[in-house]
């Protein structure tokens, strides 16, 4: 399963707290955008939706592992395209076991491609 599937997973998992987040905030649901920066505004730092805000989505090192080298072309890919040498980090994790943190990396960066797709459903 790719991220980004992984983080639409968080999100349909979490909608009742995101349309109630949306509704105190006013956003307009037909502003499809709006929604979209909302969700990414208000959730990038979030536990329940990408773990950023701990620093580990699945609180379970072995179960990150297994996400991580899974998904392995995905997150070469994210690294990649987010500045990090993608060898260099997943080299590091397997050292210093932290998959963890590449899982919480990589579901920060496709959040907003996940919101975009989440927010089509709502408009």
């Amino acid at each position: 399963m790719a991220y980004a599937e992984l983080v639409r997973n968080s999100l349909e998992d979490n909608k009742e707290t995101i349309l109630e987040l949306l509704n105190e905030k006013s956003v307009d649901l037909s502003d499809e955008q709006e929604v979209v920066d909302t969700i990414v505004e208000n959730f990038t730092y979030s536990d329940e939706i990408t773990g950023n805000g701990s620093g580990s989505f699945t609180f379970n090192r072995s179960e990150a592992k297994d996400i991580v080298l899974n998904n392995l072309d995905d997150m070469v890919t994210i690294l990649n395209e987010s500045d990090y040498n993608a060898f260099e980090e997943i080299g590091k994790a397997l050292v210093e076991d932290g998959f963890e943190e590449l899982d919480v990396i990589a579901r920060t960066f496709v959040l907003s491609q996940s919101a975009t797709e989440f927010a089509s459903e709502l408009v």
